[in-house]
Parts: structure tokens; C-alpha cells; sequence
């Protein structure tokens, strides 16, 4: 008997695919746009993370947008990361052409313009043009990374031991039996990996799994016949103590784009944690070889360039970090610069608080001046040149409970809103590709996109809790 047979005959109500795309797909979606909406109208500033994907199928090229925001609820400051917009976009486009379809979104979404703190995109020239021409733009910092890496793998004298290494790799994978043996040689097997192109890191990767299984490797290829050719590409006992020494190095840059890549990690600590990287590069002990310092000194140089836009004060990640309970004597800036932060502060917050009221999420507050928002920003740096939090400390948990920050609160969400990478972005490419995959080729992008808003949506339990309550209402209706 068939599925549908059944059905019929047990009364068993099924959906149709017409009536499920028609009906109950568009009606989801619309209750949980509603929700998302209302509590993005509730916040008093907003950072967007953007990017593009190519869909390689119907859908061309796709332009998202994700909506970070901080609110204050029941006496603390709340995080959340919306994904509401999938966009359909030239397949060359350009920083004008984007600039009008980021700004006519985040138009639609937010009551004023001036609730919008930062874009934060990769480093493709069309979305930092684009971004600039709409507000702060912060770079990904996982993207920095990434570029940082590549060019310490393809200017270091490692360049062509890896280019070796992916040729053996790709010798093994491509042969089940040599694979095979490769896993026998091991207590706990592990297979040499590939990069790939669009996955952060895994070149990196790549050569961290040979380094670890190399000897097997060795093994493998002393006990089979193997041409002379992929024999020779193994590297040399010198090579492999300079793939140890370029690991170690590239390692602290990994970690570093590893971190900024949370939903919740706000931009406050991607300078000191940079700025501890570039002193740990600076550093140099008695047990440090010759090529060790090189390796070292060529990340730094790399790095600063880089993270130049990070490094010039002030900005909106420095201003941050001053706020940042666990950074906020700013120990790795000058005087001169801690200055130059703090007085932009003061303007910042100026611009957001006066003549606000009542704040979103707050009650309403007395009159703020400019001397309040001084006297305030004073006490905050003296407590923080003393009593500064520890790492693991929360930030907006610590505010949440700092008795004298009320004041400063807005300031707080303008500037912890804004993520510390783009990765949001490009887990909801992910989301829409798991959703449009394969033997779903019909699905047309609106489909795709209220799918995917959904699917992120229902990720929150208590997202979940209030969409499912709210269609269980109006279904009764």
C-alpha cells in the first residue's frame, strides 16, 4: 500500500507540496518575520554583516544580510543575530549597485539611519566600497586572517614543500588501496586531508594532519611500490622542521580567525588579541633558531599590513575595547592614543544620547549632558586602570551589573553590536545551500529564503518557543 494510500484511509491529513508553498510556508515565514522585526524596532543600534554567494544553480548570485543588535532585557543586555534578508544580485556587481540594495534592506528594517553602527564585510573591494558609502566599515577579521595566512604560505620558504605535500595527499586520496594501508600503519587511523577552497583554514589544516601521520607515511611509501616521482616529493627532515616552525607561527593567526568567527563574539577583542599576537612575533628567547625569527618577523609584517585599518586610531573596534572590562586601560596603545580613543567616545556617545528619551530597553532617564557623559566616561576609565576583569569575563553580563554604566548603556550597544567577522553571513550561505541541496533544484529563491530565515530562527529555543505559540494561536482563529 502507498504512503499516500494510507493516509487516506487512516484520515490522516497530509500537506500537498502546492498547498505547503503556498500557504503554510508563506504563513510561517511571515509570523516569524514579524517577531524578528518587532524586536529589531526595539534596539537602539544595529550592526548588519553582509556578503554574497554564488549559488552555482537557478538562484545566481545572492546577497544576505544579518542584523547583530544588543537589547536590554530584565536587567540585561541581550545579544542577537537575525538572518532576514536573501537578495538576488547581478552576477557583476558593483560597490554602487550594492551600496543600493544593503541601504534600501537595512532602510526597510530599521526607523532611523542612524541606528546603523557598522558594516562588517570581507575585504572584496566591491562590499568595503559599498559599505564606506553607508557607514563604518570593519573588515572580517576571520577574512584578514585568511589573506594573512595565504601570503605567509605562498612568500615563506615553505611554499613549494606544500605545494609537494597536496600532490602527495592528493596521490593517496585518489587511490583506495594506498589509502587503506596509510590506516592500517595506525593505532587510530587519520586520513590525509585536502584544503578547500571556500573552507577557511585548511591549508593550514592540511599540513598540520600530514605533520601528525608523516611517518606513516614514510612507512607507506618504503613498503609499496610507488613511482620515483611522488617518492621524491617527500619532504626532507630539513623541510619538515621548517613546516614544524611555520605551523607554530601560523597556528596563533588560526586561533585568531578561529575566534572572531562566534555569532556573540563582538569586535572589542580583536585588537588586544592581535596586538598580543604581534608581541609574542616580537619576542625572541635563547631557544629561538634564526628561521624561527623569520617566520615570525615576516607574520608580524604581514599582520600589520594587513590589520592596518585595525591599528589606526581611533576606530570603532579600538573604541570598543576601551569599554571592554577586560581590555580598557588599552595597555597596547600610547598615551597619546588611549587619548584619542576616549575623547571619541565621549563624541560618540554624545551623538547617541542626547536629547534620546526614553533609550529603547531602559526606562525613562533624567536629562543626560555633555558633562554627565564626561564625568561618566572619567569614572569608567579610572576604575579600569585598577580593576580590570579577567579574560573570561563577560562583557555584557559585566555591564548588565555595572551599577554605574546606565548612562553609558547605549553607548555599550552601539559598539558590542558589531560582530567581530562576516562568518554569520557565511553560515547562512550554508543554511540556504543545506536547504536548496540536491534533488531540490525547483525550490525558487523566495522559497529558499523563507525557508532559510526559518531554519535559522527555529535554531533559538525561545525564537522557536514564540513562533510555534504564535501559530498555534492563529490557527485557532
Amino acid at each position: 500500500m502507498r504512503w499516500k494510500d494510507f493516509c487516506t484511509l487512516s484520515n490522516i491529513n497530509i500537506l500537498g507540496s502546492d498547498s505547503l508553498t503556498s500557504v503554510h510556508l508563506p504563513s510561517l515565514h511571515q509570523i516569524t518575520m514579524e517577531i524578528l522585526e518587532n524586536r529589531l524596532k526595539r534596539a537602539s543600534s544595529v550592526a548588519i554583516s553582509t556578503d554574497s554567494w554564488d549559488s552555482n544553480g537557478p538562484y545566481g548570485k545572492v546577497v544576505v544580510i544579518v542584523f547583530h543588535y544588543i537589547l536590554h532585557l530584565n536587567g540585561k543586555l541581550q545579544k542577537f543575530v537575525d538572518t532576514l534578508d536573501y537578495i538576488p544580485a547581478p552576477t557583476s556587481h558593483t560597490a554602487t549597485m550594492l551600496e543600493t540594495l544593503i541601504r534600501s534592506r537595512v532602510d526597510e528594517r530599521l526607523l532611523d539611519d542612524t541606528m546603523l553602527s557598522a558594516i562588517v564585510t570581507d575585504n572584496g573591494r566591491n562590499f568595503v566600497a559599498a559599505a564606506e558609502l553607508i557607514t563604518d566599515n570593519i573588515r572580517c577579521i576571520s577574512h584578514t586572517c585568511q589573506l594573512a595566512l595565504k601570503e605567509l604560505e605562498e612568500d615563506t620558504a615553505v611554499s613549494l614543500v606544500i605545494a609537494n605535500i597536496h600532490s602527495i595527499v592528493l596521490s593517496i586520496r585518489k587511490k583506495s588501496a594506498l589509502l587503506h594501508k596509510l590506516r592500517s600503519y595506525q593505532q587510530k587511523p587519520l586520513d590525509p586531508i585536502l584544503p578547500v577552497k571556500t573552507r577557511w583554514n585548511s591549508t593550514f589544516d592540511m599540513v598540520k594532519r600530514f605533520l601528525k601521520i608523516a611517518p606513516f607515511i614514510k612507512q607507506l611509501f618504503n613498503n609499496i611500490d610507488i613511482e620515483q616521482g611522488l617518492k621524491d616529493l617527500f619532504p626532507t627532515h630539513d623541510d619538515i622542521k621548517r613546516l614544524e616552525m611555520f605551523i607554530n607561527v601560523a597556528e596563533d593567526i588560526v586561533k585568531l580567525s578561529t575566534w572572531a568567527e562566534g555569532d556573540f563574539v563582538t569586535i572589542s577583542g580583536a585588537a588586544p588579541y592581535l596586538f598580543s599576537i604581534l608581541n609574542k612575533f616580537s619576542c625572541r628567547s635563547i631557544d629561538t633558531s634564526i628561521l624561527q625569527e623569520q617566520f615570525q618577523f615576516q607574520a608580524k609584517e604581514i599582520l600589520k599590513t594587513k590589520f592596518a585599518w585595525l591599528m589606526t586610531v581611533p576606530n570603532a573596534a579600538l573604541m570598543a575595547s576601551a569599554l571592554d572590562p577586560r581590555y580598557g586601560h588599552l595597555e597596547f596603545l600610547t598615551g597619546f592614543e588611549q587619548n584619542l580613543i576616549w575623547d571619541e567616545l565621549e563624541r560618540e556617545a554624545a551623538n547617541l544620547m542626547l536629547g534620546i528619551s526614553p533609550i529603547p530597553g531602559l526606562p525613562l532617564m533624567p536629562c543626560i549632558t555633555r558633562d554627565d557623559i564626561q564625568r561618566q566616561l572619567l569614572k569608567l576609565r579610572v576604575h579600569f586602570e585598577s580593576n580590570l576583569a579577567p579574560l573570561d569575563t563577560d562583557p555584557l553580563e559585566w555591564w548588565s551589573n555595572y551599577r554605574l554604566g546606565e548612562p553609558l548603556l547605549p553607548l555599550v550597544q552601539h559598539l558590542f553590536a558589531i560582530p567581530a567577522s562576516s562568518a554569520s553571513a557565511e553560515r547562512a550561505f550554508s543554511n540556504s545551500g543545506f536547504i536548496s541541496g540536491d534533488g531540490r533544484e525547483n525550490l525558487n529563491l523566495l522559497h529558499v529564503e523563507q525557508m532559510a530565515v526559518i531554519r535559522s530562527a527555529l535554531k533559538n529555543p525561545s525564537d522557536a518557543q514564540e513562533i510555534f505559540a504564535e501559530l498555534h494561536k492563529r490557527s485557532e482563529l
